[in-house]
């Protein structure tokens, strides 16, 4: 389930796909209390990041369907008359982007993290998998090819996503504050 099957499928279709998603996850959630607890979780912290996660996921899947056509695109607004007596009408349309999704997650919901990234990729695009999800096991990893991340890199991606958050922007009161010993991308 590349890029190109997912585009071929309706807003619905992909709705649908989370819903089994979440299904299937719920059936083997114990799986994943117990790969939680092999990293130090408590049972209480594992439910918060599994349950929560796969509720986000169930939460999409419905709101796929509730506020999404089964189209393959969104109607933008109405139609806008574009010759003198309006014969002649022209619309906006939003359709799914090709390319690839990057989602950068915090260390402590790895679970409720992932799958809150996933569900609007995979109901709206880029599919962040070359995969079926059915041939998807607990533990598989994707590897990509590496790079250092530069000083730059992380400037870029500050004034992308318009993270300025203190700590990433000041290195003085990033080294004043305990939880942030290395700003800005510091090799660790």
């Amino acid at each position: 389930m590349g890029g190109p099957a997912l585009r071929a499928l309706t807003f619905h279709q992909r709705a649908e796909m989370l819903k089994r998603i979440a299904t299937h996850l719920t059936e083997r959630k114990e799986a994943l209390y117990e790969l939680s607890y092999d990293t130090g979780s408590t049972r209480r912290d594992s439910w918060i990041d599994i349950d929560g996660g796969i509720g986000t996921l169930f939460a999409y899947a419905s709101r796929g369907k509730r506020d999404l056509p089964s189209e393959r695109f969104v109607m933008d607004g109405a139609f806008e008359p574009l010759s003198k007596h309006g014969t002649f009408v022209g619309a906006h349309i939003l359709t799914p982007l090709h390319g690839v999704a990057v989602h950068v997650n915090a260390y402590n919901f790895p679970c409720w993290g992932m799958l809150e990234k996933l569900a609007p990729t995979v109901t709206e695009g880029p599919h962040p998998f070359k995969r079926d999800y059915d041939t998807l096991r607990i533990g598989d990893t994707v590897e990509t090819g590496s790079r250092t991340i530069t000083l730059d890199d992380i400037e870029y991606f500050e004034n992308f996503t318009g993270d300025t958050f203190y700590a990433h922007m000041d290195e003085e009161a990033a080294k004043a504050n305990p939880f942030f010993p290395r700003p800005r991308g510091m090799a660790a």
